[in-house]
């Protein structure tokens, strides 16, 4: 039995990545980190023609449907963290976000854009948005459209969601595994999400229209 017991605290540590052990006088805990489960990426619009130049993007903060609290800080944060990550991946030559001028329509995202130099906008949308903390259910939807400039029309179009969410304690004979979320959950949930989006977008190749 104790062959057993001792075996099952190995097994559980191997299954659990990347994880964190404690040992009490009972036995031991396993901490685990909960995975940002995706959702199937779906294109709407995919490019067609190659740019004559490198792409330079201007983003504003993604717009939040539906009811939820402190609207503009939750958008502009997750925002922020998707430029973060395709800067990161070098999805475009240049990508600015834009926090502090508040657009009323996409038209006028556009005039702004071209007064600026870019010739991408990047224009987006959040729903569902669900924050849960460290406790709950963090779900977050994102659609995405890369616009060019110059002529206003969409060439790329995109929406995925992802969650994120804990789990029961689960008990063993000597040893019990606790999932565990990350400090900033719907930090984790966007850059796995921007991560996914931007694979897609290079995956039609650089300098798309």
């Amino acid at each position: 039995m104790r062959l057993l017991a001792v075996g099952l605290i190995f097994l559980v540590a191997a299954c659990a990545t990347p994880t964190q052990t404690v040992w009490h006088l009972h036995g031991a805990t396993v901490f685990t980190d909960n995975p940002v489960v995706l959702g199937p990426l779906e294109e709407f619009v995919v490019p067609q023609n190659e740019a004559d130049a490198p792409e330079r993007a201007l983003m504003f903060p993604m717009a939040l449907e539906g009811d939820a609290a402190r609207r503009r800080e939750v958008g502009v944060g997750l925002s922020a963290r998707l430029v973060e990550v395709w800067r990161g991946m070098g999805v475009f030559s240049a990508l600015e976000l834009d926090t502090e001028t508040r657009v009323m329509s996409r038209a006028q995202a556009l005039a702004l854009a071209q007064s600026r130099g870019a010739n991408v906008l990047l224009w987006g949308h959040l729903a569902p948005v669900f924050l849960g903390g460290g406790l709950g259910r963090t779900e977050i939807g994102v659609r995405l459209e890369a616009i060019w400039v110059a002529t206003g029309q969409t060439y790329w179009a995109a929406a995925q969601a992802g969650v994120l969410e804990g789990g029961p304690v689960q008990d063993y004979v000597l040893a019990r595994q606790q999932p565990r979320l990350p400090r900033y959950p719907e930090a984790t949930v966007m850059a796995a999400l921007a991560e996914s989006l931007g694979r897609a977008y290079l995956a039609h190749g650089g300098g798309l229209r």
